[in-house]
């Protein structure tokens, strides 16, 4: 027996072993990374799960600008947080609205049902375009500005210019969709014939 095998041979037994341990410890990492991937996911979905909004009410006023020959839209909802889930970023709300006004006023080719849609964005303090805001918290007693489970709010959504028409046309209804920012989302009809004289 040659003195090169004697050199040899630990040495292929050396980088067997520490590729076994490298691939060894690739596999542990590979697992715990899933391991934890799969416990973002389960914790995504328990959020999901036990996140619940409703809408229980809600009503329309409306004023017409005589110097500007808008209405100004303030669609008015109520929303109860019916889950189990703490809600605390309002920005991450999406609101929706789609409104009908029955125009009554020349000019005629306006005469008639008139569709309005809008993605409202969430200002906490009242700003001159369309905005969305908490006018109140109701039974906020924990965690106050934290919408937490089986609290309500009152919700504003105010729309500058929605329509172009005069005082005498009449609000039909407004379509209010709200979703959460982990994506649950409810909507009801706002039912009117107010008039926005």
């Amino acid at each position: 027996m040659s003195y090169g095998n004697l050199i040899v041979i630990p040495f292929i037994v050396a980088i067997f072993i520490f590729t076994f341990f490298v691939f060894h410890e690739g596999l542990l990492s590979m697992a715990d990374t899933n391991n934890n991937n799969r416990n973002i996911i389960i914790q995504r979905y328990d959020n999901l799960r036990d996140t619940e909004i409703e809408i229980t009410g809600g009503y329309i006023t409306g004023n017409y600008s005589e110097s500007q020959g808008r209405t100004k839209l303030n669609i008015y909802v109520n929303v109860s947080n019916t889950g189990k889930t703490k809600i605390r970023d309002f920005s991450k709300i999406d609101v929706i609205c789609i409104y009908v006004i029955n125009k009554t006023q020349p000019p005629p080719e306006r005469i008639g049902l008139y569709v309005g849609k809008k993605w409202v964005p969430y200002y906490a303090t009242s700003t001159g375009e369309d905005y969305w805001k908490i006018e109140e918290f109701y039974s906020d007693y924990v965690n106050p500005g934290i919408w937490d489970p089986r609290e309500s709010i009152k919700m504003r959504i105010y729309l500058e210019d929605a329509i172009d028409t005069k005082p005498l046309d009449v609000f039909k209804f407004a379509w209010v969709h709200i979703t959460t920012p982990n994506g649950v989302s409810t909507s009801a009809y706002i039912i009117g014939n107010v008039d926005l004289a």
